[in-house]
């Protein structure tokens, strides 16, 4: 250990115990110190100490019940909206619910009919409320539309929206844009090229269409993430059929706000390579995380690739072991690095598939790598750094046949302390 502090010491061999305090939200390592009779040292190996709140708490009842999306609201509790057949009306219903610090319920609320809903992305809006993004079966056309929740502060729906047409719609992310309008990416069956088509929605904040924009071409083409730059441009990424084998690649869009396409670029190789988030990298360039297997030592990659303004790529790194790993998502930390969250069904999982969990530089150097789980098959889906410095997580874990859904809340090194 470099820059060491001498904390304590004792000449009495029944002196054994020495508490040492420290603030909230730290880590520190300490050693002990033996000198014999000759002045010899033996110092033990390091060893951790940390004064995050870290825990790992599962929630749901007797069907299936998944996280998808998470995020910190204002007074420092974590929201996970997610999909569940425990609760709710008949089948497969959205859910938002709050937790407190310590992971225990605040409140959990529901929102659907009586057939499916799924959801994808959660979004805090400026009046402390949220929007639940995703699709329905329940409302809307005979097949699957796109489906917009607002809910209050408290999670009470406040307004619910569905858009699309005659074929199967969804949306896959939500942002706020500088204009205060939400701009939304998902794809679109009812409109476009034919297949599936990258859709962008735009809509007031009272749920209105203002603006709508389809792009494809004749087969599926699944829009993942939007992201506005600094000049009031769009970045759309997506997952684009590359042939009539199911092959499919990675690709970047840049429109205008108008929509106008400004120019497009394609990533991977010649099998099935797919991004599933995308975030800035705070100097213009932007960080994508998904699966590839056209590069890689397993079945199935986690794939990291970095991408300049102009949609040029600077790097492409892929991370696991022999066998399928995934990344699901990608979040900037506060002293701008990445960390990515996912699922490892490779050598370092404790049996089955493990919660995966890395941290990056932006050349894409591990910093650290963690895996959680035991022998029952844990996933997850969505991170984000709180306040504190550590991270939350959600996904799903099977133990007993049906999936509960759950948050992880781990120190700044990804560590949930025993």
């Amino acid at each position: 250990m470099s820059n060491k502090l001498d904390l304590y010491s004792s000449d009495s061999q029944d002196d054994t115990t020495y508490y040492a305090s420290a603030g909230d939200d730290q880590i520190r390592y300490f050693q002990i110190g033996v000198k014999d009779i000759w002045e010899l040292e033996t110092l033990s190996e390091p060893m951790r100490g940390t004064s995050y709140v870290t825990f790992n708490e599962s929630y749901g009842g007797d069907y299936n019940d998944v996280g998808y999306a998470i995020t910190e609201s204002d007074d420092g509790g974590y929201i996970i909206g997610g999909v569940s057949s425990s609760f709710g009306s008949t089948g497969l219903d959205a859910f938002l619910t709050k937790k407190d610090l310590q992971g225990s319920e605040i409140w959990f609320n529901t929102f659907g009919g009586v057939n499916p809903e799924q959801v994808s992305d959660i979004l805090y809006t400026t009046d402390g409320g949220f929007l639940i993004l995703g699709s329905t079966e329940s409302y809307g056309s005979e097949l699957t539309d796109l489906l917009l929740v607002k809910v209050d502060v408290d999670g009470n729906e406040e307004w619910i929206n569905t858009y699309g047409g005659s074929g199967f719609d969804n949306g896959n992310e939500v942002i706020i844009s500088s204009t205060g309008a939400y701009y939304i990416i998902g794809s679109t069956g009812s409109y476009g090229e034919g297949g599936r088509d990258v859709w962008v929605l735009v809509v007031d904040d009272q749920g209105n269409e203002a603006q709508s924009l389809t792009l494809g071409d004749d087969l599926n083409n699944y829009g993942i993430s939007i992201i506005e730059d600094l000049d009031g441009n769009f970045l759309l990424l997506s997952n684009d059929q590359t042939d009539n084998s199911d092959d499919y690649n990675v690709l970047l869009r840049k429109i205008n706000s108008e929509g106008d396409l400004l120019w497009s670029n394609t990533y991977g190789g010649n099998q099935n390579d797919f991004a599933y988030s995308m975030v800035s990298d705070g100097f213009g360039g932007y960080m994508i995380c998904g699966s590839t297997m056209s590069e890689g030592q397993g079945l199935k990659d986690g794939w990291v690739l970095k991408i300049d303004e102009d949609g040029s790529e600077l790097l492409s790194h892929t991370y696991g072991g022999s066998s399928n790993d995934v990344f699901n998502e990608i979040i900037i930390t506060n002293d701008n690095n990445f960390v990515l969250c996912g699922v490892t069904e490779s050598e370092m999982s404790s049996g089955g598939y493990d919660v995966w969990l890395i941290k990056i530089d932006n050349q894409g150097f591990a910093i650290w790598e963690r895996t959680i789980g035991g022998e029952s098959s844990e996933q997850a889906y969505g991170i984000q750094e709180v306040i504190d410095g550590g991270f939350i997580i959600t996904g799903s874990e099977n133990s007993t046949g049906n999936n509960n859904y759950f948050l992880l809340k781990t120190d700044s090194e990804g560590i949930i302390s025993d």
